[in-house]
């Protein structure tokens, strides 16, 4: 159970007041991840009042020694020290609160927050900025991870949002940025979750010095900002190891190699929400994918159409082929809803040719119909694929097939995969011409270490195939005859003579 849970927290707290020696372990792990601020605060209210920062009759009534040994204060102090990962909503604290604070703490302690290493800041509007950031990475000295997320609320309706208010917003969001890079300008990750109406440029990546992963929702964009949000030319950041990016319409995504650097991206990620198919979206992941070097060892790159005709982008192949020669992918992944290409046997040869060492390999998409012996086939395909991948454990592709060929051909065989790790095989679309059972015992003879077989709790034949090599490796033989017979009554096998 997460730490993090309610109910987790309860019985922490139960715990630790049955012992002194359960209290201070219970309490490190109680007060280490925190989603609200106010929780903090709360300590606090004896002895501060929230109307901007000011103190109580009773704190400032109070000497400085008789302060740093008040009890309120030292829980709070200590409540506070035990924090790595914290949320804070800026309209729910006075910006002077944190100010305050620091002012109780006794000599030798220098920092409220000695370990919090993740900070998620929440602004509640785009265009006004109520909090104070600034104090509490101050009070941070080991942070590495910070969110700046934006309420995405007020901008439900962008139509309704002018010119001057988008670029009033972005202002903003550049304005917070520049704060914390200038506070914390060795920060390791940061993610920022902007409403996609309001353009926020690249550039401000470039302020920080040491970055290593970044995750952008929001609208990439190289329009400048106003003059009271200047942006220092800097050199493009060379650090980068991990990027997520949100692909929207109104996206320019070709702007980001100017402020970024592809040379050292391990991980790359490329997602997007829109209504319908683009081919902007292909053309942009295509030039995003040539920028990466061998470095890259994992791919995600997902569209997720609602619905609607799909669009027609020609060969997977032309698609792919900047990272056909990325030798060192570990973990593809590209879900391409809404989207068509052609795609074929040899183009998974070639594919699995170039990743040796891939352990994990996702394609959905629609994939454009071609003859039988041109799809990937569960007889010859499937099989060659260990002995190219042999770490090869997750292979998910958009059609695989079993045909009849010639009448010799009839027959379904599979001979034992040696240098095989494979756990899960589905597709999006399986085409069978064999029996269901001599597939499902040939699989169990190529790939005994198989427990996955199609996406998961749908009713495919994938599904009955699944249940029919369970049946096989139980000897669950009533499974077996009740799907024989089943299948006699639907002429799907002769008749036993």
């Amino acid at each position: 159970e997460a730490v993090e849970s309610k109910e987790a927290r309860r019985d922490l707290v139960n715990l630790a007041l049955t012992s002194t020696d359960f209290f201070y372990p219970c309490m490190e792990a109680a007060w280490a991840v925190i989603f609200n601020v106010k929780h903090l605060l709360a300590v606090l209210h004896a002895r501060v009042l929230s109307d901007g920062g000011e103190g109580s009759s009773a704190s400032t009534s109070m000497s400085i020694a008789e302060l740093h040994n008040d009890q309120v204060f030292k829980h709070f102090r200590y409540y506070a020290a035990r924090i790595t990962h914290l949320k804070v909503l800026a309209h729910d604290h006075p910006p002077a609160t944190l100010a305050l604070a620091r002012s109780f703490l006794p000599p030798g302690i220098c920092h409220i927050f000695p370990k919090l290493k993740q900070l998620v800041w929440l602004e509640g509007e785009t265009c006004l900025l109520r909090g104070d950031i600034a104090t509490f990475l101050e009070q941070s000295p080991a942070i590495e991870s910070v969110a700046l997320r934006f309420d995405h609320h007020q901008h439900l309706f962008p139509g309704d949002i002018t010119l001057e208010h988008r670029s009033f917003c972005r202002d903003a969001v550049i304005q917070l940025c520049d704060t914390v890079s200038s506070m914390r300008p060795k920060l390791k990750y940061l993610i920022l979750d902007v409403p996609t109406h309001i353009p926020v440029p690249s550039a401000i990546l470039t302020n920080f010095d040491d970055l290593r992963c970044v995750e952008l929702q929001m609208c990439i964009s190289n329009s400048p900002p106003s003059e009271g949000a200047m942006l220092i030319n800097r050199p493009q950041l060379r650090t980068l190891e991990r990027l997520e990016l949100l692909w929207t319409v109104d996206s320019n995504i070709r702007s980001l190699p100017q402020d970024v650097s592809f040379s050292n991206v391990q991980y790359l990620a490329v997602r997007s929400m829109e209504h319908e198919p683009c081919q902007t979206f292909i053309s942009d992941v295509n030039l995003l994918t040539t920028l990466t070097t061998a470095n890259l060892t994992m791919v995600e790159i997902f569209f997720l159409n609602l619905g609607g005709p799909s669009l027609y982008n020609g060969s997977f192949m032309e698609f792919i082929s900047p990272l056909t020669d990325r030798s060192s992918l570990r973990h593809v992944s590209i879900v391409l809803t809404g989207h068509r290409f052609d795609f074929t046997a040899h183009d998974l040869q070639t594919l699995t040719h170039g990743w040796p060492a891939l352990q994990s390999l996702n394609l959905s998409f629609e994939a454009t119909p071609v003859q039988h012996g041109a799809i990937p086939d569960l007889q010859d395909t499937i099989p060659r694929i260990p002995s190219q991948c042999p770490g090869l454990t997750f292979l998910h592709l958009p059609v695989i097939g079993s045909f009849i060929g010639q009448p010799e051909e009839a027959a379904f065989t599979m001979h034992p995969v040696s240098q095989n790790c494979l756990r899960h095989l589905s597709s999006d679309v399986l085409t069978v011409q064999h029996g269901i059972l001599d597939i499902a015992f040939g699989l169990r003879w190529a790939f005994p270490d198989l427990s996955q077989f199609g996406p998961p709790g749908k009713h495919t034949v994938w599904c009955e195939i699944q249940n029919l090599v369970c049946a096989l490796q139980t000897k669950d033989f009533p499974v077996i005859f009740e799907h024989t017979a089943r299948r006699m009554r639907d002429n799907t096998y002769p008749g036993i003579p």
